[in-house]
């Protein structure tokens, strides 16, 4: 059975040990998580049979990320003492520096963007667009905008960098819930899906463009033409997101381009670097931390294509390539700092060495890592969690605790005659989550408009009144069939789960993926 690893000197199996006593920094109705000595290593929200962990700062000697932070450890792994964060902007200036020059030639910026859309496709709640951009000389990429409909703009933007590419097409088409950007649109926020260059940009040669370089300058295209959608995007609220090797590339971006304003990375191999260690080791859902294991293999040696000027060599179980970059993983990654930055299902100690440089801004809880049991998938609860993290990041959206004007302001948008006001309501009462608007989105589950009972039931589990929610799960939309089936799936509910159980079988593929995927209790088992 699939267990999480929180790792110290190796992987650390640990079982969840349930505690109800308060204590300082437990989130409210939260359960104590435990490993196998009875240390507490974190918290767990959300139902019990698909929890979130949310991984307790700073275990001391369990875990030894913060003696190798950036602020007392430098690059050749000798001692260094950052105090300041006017030391520590110094500090990321020569950081920055090593990078680009690893990078070696970078296309120009700014250069003009001569963007074209492509193709666009309407959908019931959302629109998508494929645009392409000029990226390298006479050389076009493409992304592609999902955009919500009666989007309160201007409005927060995710940039997503898929796993393994193809990303546009995985995560864009279809309505299940592993289309990422599709359920991330319907919780209210515009997504741009880019498409990396995992192995469609294979260059070699000094000075030329490694495939790493070539992806994070897609990302800071992205930003560019981001940028230019004024009225619809948020130009101080612009997110990026990225996955296994996507997180590689997502970090890069984050820290390197200060317009953007919070980043996640999910599954990602990296590591805080030790004397010992190859580069890139493997990530805590893998296990054998120092063998070279997992996603590296896959992935790595086409990151640094064309980087002959380095070492790449081969170390490590299965002759994985380890590249002797001039930076650590723990110092690019502290580029990122003070803005919000979310760590899914990685390794704790990298994180563990953030927190100091964190903590030189007074924003140590601007950082924080959470895990879960779906192995290297992305499920709705934390989709979800991320997008919470980042509106409360970048907007201040604390979920449950909206002003008295803002309640008022989606009620009125619900009880609007007008389909847009309703839609717009709906995205609102997502964000916010007043239990307030309980009823008024129970009733637009059934209006006649697609869109906007689509959204009122996302809306609806999303406010977790899983009584009225339970009642439309034979609802003839199976749009909104999945909404229903993806909020059971991340509320503790008896009733609901029974009335799942009841429902297993539907004539719409999608719907009965959601339901199957919503009754697993362990996915691995």
């Amino acid at each position: 059975m699939f267990r999480i690893a929180l790792l110290t000197a190796g992987a650390v199996a640990w079982t969840a040990c349930i505690a109800w006593a308060d204590q300082p920094g437990k989130p409210p109705g939260a359960r104590e998580a435990k490993d196998r000595e009875g240390r507490l290593i974190g918290y767990h929200v959300g139902i019990q049979t698909n929890p979130i962990t949310i991984v307790k700062d700073d275990l001391g000697q369990h875990r030894t990320g913060r003696p190798f932070a950036p602020t007392v450890m430098a690059q050749d792994y000798t001692a260094r003492r950052i105090t300041t964060v006017a030391q520590w902007q110094t500090l990321r200036g020569d950081i920055v520096k090593r990078i680009q020059g690893f990078f070696a030639k970078m296309p120009p910026r700014p250069a003009p963007l001569k963007a074209k859309i492509e193709q666009t496709k309407d959908y019931p709640d959302y629109t998508t667009r494929l645009v392409s951009i000029a990226f390298d000389g006479d050389r076009r990429a493409k992304l592609c905008l999902v955009i919500p409909k009666g989007l309160p703009t201007p409005a927060p933007a995710i940039i997503m960098f898929g796993a393994y590419g193809n990303g546009i097409e995985k995560m864009t088409a279809g309505v299940y819930s592993r289309t990422y950007a599709v359920h991330l649109a319907r919780l209210g926020v515009v997504t741009a899906v880019v498409e990396h260059f995992y192995d469609t940009y294979r260059t070699s040669g000094d000075g030329e463009l490694i495939p790493l370089a070539a992806s994070v300058h897609m990302g800071f295209r992205a930003v560019d033409y981001l940028l230019t959608l004024k009225g619809l995007v948020h130009p101080k609220q612009i997110a990026v997101f990225g996955h296994v090797y996507g997180a590689e590339v997502a970090g890069f971006v984050a820290g390197m381009d200060p317009r953007v304003a919070a980043c996640a990375t999910s599954c990602s191999s990296e590591r805080c670097m030790k004397p010992e260690m190859g580069y890139w080791g493997g990530p805590v859902w893998m296990g054998k931390p120092t063998a070279g294991l997992g996603c590296v293999q896959r992935y790595q040696s086409y990151m640094f294509v064309g980087a002959r000027s380095y070492d790449m060599g081969f170390s490590g179980e299965g002759h994985a390539s380890h590249a002797k970059v001039p930076f650590l993983s723990q110092e690019f990654r502290g580029l990122i700092a003070p803005r919000p930055y979310l760590s899914i299902q990685e390794e704790p100690t990298l994180i563990d060495s953030l927190r100091p440089v964190y903590k030189l801004y007074g924003q140590a809880d601007k950082v924080q890592i959470i895990a879960h049991k779906w192995s290297t998938n992305l499920p709705v609860n934390v989709q979800e969690y991320m997008v919470d993290f980042f509106l409360k990041g970048m907007r201040g959206v604390k979920a449950g605790a909206a002003p008295e004007a803002t309640v008022k302001q989606i009620l009125a948008g619900l009880k609007s005659s007008d389909p847009a006001s309703q839609l717009r309501g709906c995205r609102l009462a997502s964000w916010w989550k007043p239990a307030a608007t309980a009823a008024e989105l129970d009733r637009l589950v059934s209006s006649t408009d697609p869109a906007v009972r689509r959204a009122a039931a996302k809306a609806l589990g999303r406010v977790g009144d899983m009584k009225r929610l339970i009642r439309h799960i034979k609802h003839t939309d199976p749009v909104v069939r999945i909404a229903v089936a993806e909020s059971m799936h991340t509320h503790d509910d008896t009733d609901a789960w029974e009335a799942l159980a009841e429902n297993q079988s539907d004539k719409d593929k999608w719907v009965r993926e959601a339901k199957f995927q919503a009754m697993q209790v362990n996915p691995e088992e």
